[in-house]
């Protein structure tokens, strides 16, 4: 085994249950929200109102965003946005990306693993590697959900799998956007609580800052949405159309990358303590 799989072997052990409670967690809330759709849908169906799709739509436009039109898989996909969703998915990059540095100097480990003939190079390529294939797992987690929900519940017309890929890339990409700007933050310090506080700071204030930037009566604040990564967030549009995914992906691929080309370089430049 090379160094680079066996550091990622490691990071992946030590962070097995952050990473199988996280998957564990989306696979149930993502299979729950696809019975809440079942509900929605029988409820409408039951009382034969001739105003439901309007509710639905109504109600999947104010959790999916504007790009939602009431549709089963507008209604299935909508929960994606939902706040517990986008804390479970964003809890894993923060983690790894505060860890990849600051994590390992704060519990003294890095000085041993430099210690062998280990460049700086591939012990953060093994970092970035680890995030990415919890990332993978994550949203592999969802479209589990999605798929067996679907098997054990009615639902009026169900999204195919190609339809749930595509939200399933915006996912990905978001992800890799917050661990980017995590891991750059975590490369420039010695100990992990700080970048964490920091990632999980800004993640939280560029939530809120889309949201402002939505509000009707708020339109002054419009200008928000322009310093938001959740702005590129927008699942439903993915799974609907997928006119704007090439757009998002590469705005939060972007955004990832550059934490990442920084994160290396501020790595590779920084003297380490000697305790490290």
């Amino acid at each position: 085994m090379t160094p680079l799989f066996a550091l990622v072997r490691k990071q992946l052990v030590e962070s097995r249950w952050l990473l199988g409670i996280s998957a564990v967690a989306l696979f149930g809330l993502i299979w729950l929200f696809v019975f809440a759709t079942n509900r929605m849908e029988n409820m409408g169906r039951a009382r034969g109102d001739e105003f439901a799709q309007m509710r639905r739509q109504a109600m999947s436009r104010g959790i999916g965003g504007a790009s939602a039109d009431g549709s089963s898989t507008s209604l299935e996909i909508m929960w994606w946005r939902h706040p517990f969703v986008v804390l479970i998915i964003a809890m894993w990059p923060i983690a790894r990306g505060s860890a990849a540095v600051g994590g390992e100097l704060e519990k003294g480990s890095l000085d041993l693993v430099l210690s062998r003939p280990i460049s700086r190079n591939t012990f953060l390529t093994a970092q970035v590697l680890t995030a990415f294939i919890g990332i993978a797992i994550l949203a592999g987690a969802m479209v589990g959900g999605i798929l067996v929900g679907n098997r054990f519940n009615f639902i009026e017309a169900p999204p195919s799998l190609m339809k749930i890929l595509f939200p399933c890339l915006n996912v990905m990409a978001f992800a890799v956007a917050i661990f980017g700007y995590a891991f750059f933050f975590s490369s420039m310090d010695i100990v992990r609580w700080r970048p964490n506080l920091v990632a999980s700071t800004l993640t939280l204030a560029m939530f809120i800052a889309n949201i402002i930037a939505n509000v009707p009566v708020l339109e002054n604040w419009k200008w928000l949405e322009k310093v938001s990564i959740f702005t590129a967030y927008d699942p439903v549009e993915s799974a609907l159309r997928a006119a704007r995914l090439p757009l998002n992906v590469e705005i939060l691929g972007g955004i990832g990358l550059a934490g990442l080309i920084l994160g290396y370089v501020a790595f590779n430049l920084r003297d380490l303590p000697a305790n490290s």
